[in-house]
């Protein structure tokens, strides 16, 4: 995947793609609040944080890549497999108050632990209704789930029950998602 690194970081933020390379070490909120969100659409968590005017204040450190559009075509489908949750399901569940991960292939209903979590609310509200294990096994000690059980609730294994993921978003060229996707890691 290209752009998916710490020196070569894009995020999506209002429907544009800013490339934030040379941002994130300097970013006064810690290097991981941007590296949650490389190659992903940051609006959401962006404009909760974020006063009006902060791209532009920044903007020696950043570098607009151009608006999101439909230059992608379709998502690919689903994998398949036999049964269990399907990654759109835990997609709806990405708000404080109905709040599900996924770490290591199963659904965790985590809406009873954020507002204990000792890392903060933040970083889990980065991954809700999203695959949180990369960032969640670089961080824990295996047994954490079992640990802090009766704050969470297991919902099932990831499977292929959704079918196709929907098609990029319908509009005037422009960039993808998919290809904002692709810049997602660190290193």
């Amino acid at each position: 995947a290209k752009h998916n690194k710490k020196e070569d970081a894009w995020i999506v933020v209002n429907g544009e793609a800013i490339d934030v390379t040379k941002w994130i070490s300097i970013h006064p909120g810690g290097e991981q609040a941007i590296m949650a969100y490389l190659g992903k659409d940051a609006t959401e968590e962006w404009n909760m944080i974020h006063k009006p005017g902060t791209v532009e204040k920044n903007a020696q450190h950043l570098t607009m890549k151009g608006k999101i559009g439909a230059g992608g075509g379709a998502a690919p489908a689903a994998a398949a497999g036999g049964g269990g949750l399907s990654p759109d399901e835990v997609a709806k569940h990405n708000k404080k108050e109905d709040a599900w991960i996924v770490v290591n292939g199963e659904a965790i209903d985590v809406t009873k632990w954020i507002s204990i979590h000792p890392g903060g609310e933040q970083a889990i509200m980065a991954y809700l209704g999203k695959d949180a294990t990369e960032e969640w096994n670089m961080i824990h000690k295996p047994g954490t789930v079992e640990k802090n059980a009766q704050h969470l609730t297991m919902k099932g294994k990831i499977g292929a029950g959704g079918g196709a993921a929907p098609a990029a978003a319908a509009g005037g060229g422009g960039l993808s998602p998919d290809e904002v996707a692709k810049h997602n890691k660190k290193e």
